[in-house]
């Protein structure tokens, strides 16, 4: 990779099939020169519907597809913090945080040089910034900065990130990062987690826990973590261009469903194909069902062939859309042999396009 991609204080994007959920062929990897990930966060951008030349409309493959959607959802965080600050606007290192930290985590667990942190959620971003799940402060050289954030009961996850705008590297330098701050994250038992860090000659390997002073981002993640309130710390490890302006936040994935689409207020086409999607942690060897109701949820409909067996790892299935016109659907998924299930947070509406 070359040019204005790699730079330290962007966000950089990388296209993947979402009906799939793998990388799109055309799509650049990581690592850049000195090591640093790239891209930090993936997003649809094969076979788009776009507008296209000579008034029509067709199917577009590239990150130039996938960009724009990374784009979009900035503004709309952008303005959402805006609404939640009397007009202020956010900072690009905590919008960045906000979504590379809320994303979910594809190919190698973790960061890695294929997906970044993972796909864009834009409802569990604009969650977190809603929720103040997020602190900014300043460090100099030596400081240490601690915070406590309480983890309940029946988490699968937790996801700690350290986001800050770096000074400028000198031309042509071989590592461009210049501030340095160190991210730990200590559990109740006092066990201590150190961000994880993917090894750049070995770009297919997992990344493993260890100091991170290459990037200008770092995450910690713990899996199935206890209940109880966890110690995290910012060190200012070496600052020569200081004090350093940093942005923290952190997510916790509960163990359960959630329905993302559709999740309410949508306008589906008779007899079209639509995607119904969800996230899912917990009892992950279990498979699912997927399920439609026309009336509000008093009665519920199997979704299509094999939707009360569709597979654990899956997290969408096909779905065409009913005939009848209504304003009463919703549509459940729940994990087999377990009580993890959801449904859409409000009807949505099945109704004809009109023509002329």
């Amino acid at each position: 990779k070359s040019g204005w991609q790699t730079a330290k204080n962007v966000i950089t994007v990388g296209a993947m099939d979402q009906a799939t959920y793998s990388i799109a062929s055309f799509s650049s990897r990581g690592p850049v020169q000195d090591g640093r990930i790239k891209p930090e966060i993936v997003t649809n951008g094969y076979a788009t519907r776009s507008t296209y030349p000579f008034d029509s409309y067709q199917l577009n493959y590239g990150t130039s597809m996938a960009a724009p959607v990374i784009t979009g959802v900035t503004a709309l965080l952008q303005e959402d913090h805006r609404k939640l600050h009397a007009g202020a606007n956010a900072k690009a290192a905590l919008l960045k945080a906000l979504m590379c930290n809320t994303a979910d985590d594809l190919g190698n667990p973790g960061p890695d040089y294929t997906y970044g942190f993972g796909m864009l959620n834009a409802g569990k971003a604009a969650k977190a910034l809603e929720d103040n799940r997020y602190f900014s402060n300043s460090i100099a050289t030596t400081q240490n900065h601690p915070y406590n954030i309480v983890v309940p009961a029946g988490a699968r996850r937790l996801k700690v990130m350290l986001v800050w705008a770096d000074h400028p590297a000198t031309a042509n330098a071989s590592v461009t990062l210049v501030n340095d701050l160190d991210l730990t994250v200590t559990e109740p038992s006092s066990l201590v987690h150190l961000p994880l860090v993917p090894d750049p000659l070995l770009v297919t390997n997992n990344a493993t826990e260890g100091a991170d002073h290459t990037n200008n981002m770092e995450q910690v993640v713990i899996n199935n973590p206890g209940a109880g309130t966890y110690n995290i710390n910012i060190n200012g490890f070496a600052i020569p261009q200081g004090p350093q302006t940093y942005f923290l936040t952190y997510q916790v994935d509960m163990n359960g469903v959630t329905v993302e689409f559709p999740s309410g207020g949508e306008t589906l086409v008779p007899g079209e194909t639509e995607t119904i999607r969800w996230t899912a942690y917990g009892d992950e060897s279990n498979t699912f069902t997927v399920e439609y109701s026309d009336n509000n949820g008093s009665t519920w409909n199997a979704a299509g062939a094999g939707s009360n067996n569709v597979a654990a790892s899956a997290r969408s299935f096909n779905f065409t859309v009913p005939a009848i016109a209504s304003n009463n659907y919703l549509v459940r998924v729940s994990r087999n042999a377990s009580a993890f299930t959801d449904q859409s947070d409000l009807n949505f509406t099945v109704l004809g396009q009109p023509f002329i």
